[in-house]
Order: C-alpha cells, then structure tokens, then sequence
C-alpha cells in the first residue's frame, strides 16, 4: 500500500509506506519522508537534526486525534439520524 500526503503543514511528501497488522489488533504505520518533508518538520520544531523519537509521537497524537474526531462525529450523526427518525 502506497499513498501520497498531498497537503501537510511541513511541505515536502509524507508517504504511508506499508501497514502492518499485529497480532494484538494494532497496526504499524511505516511512513517515508522526503527531504523537504523532513526540513519543513525541523524547522517547526526548531529542531537540528532529524528526531525518529519526535515524529513517532507527533504522528501517534495526529492519529489518536483524528480517530478521536472522527468517532466523535459518528456520534453526532447516529443521534442525529435517530432525531430524525423519531420526528
């Protein structure tokens, strides 16, 4: 599997690589970054060299708060649906 990030706030390409299920029901999510990918990064996080340690969390806490968002609205629309189907 391969896709490409069109828009991101560091410029430069973030491709999703490969997904690897585990056994436990979670995956791994392996992304490669160009070089303007990479700058773009560091330069927000004022950062000299490249840090694994510091994209691995930004990259969890986008997930967990995409997931989150996206459960939430969901949510929103199941109770909204069933309001309208009530009406």
């Amino acid at each position: 599997m391969e896709t490409a990030n069109q828009t991101n706030m560091f410029g430069g390409m973030l491709k999703v690589a490969e997904v690897i299920d585990n056994p436990d029901g979670s995956a791994t999510v392996v992304f490669e970054a160009d070089e303007d990918f990479r700058k773009g990064f560091k330069k927000h996080f004022n950062l000299k060299r490249w840090s694994q340690k510091k994209f691995n969390t930004f990259m969890n806490q986008a997930i967990e708060s995409s997931i989150k968002y996206y459960r939430e609205q969901e949510k929103l629309n199941k109770e909204n649906h069933n309001g309208l189907q009530k009406n």
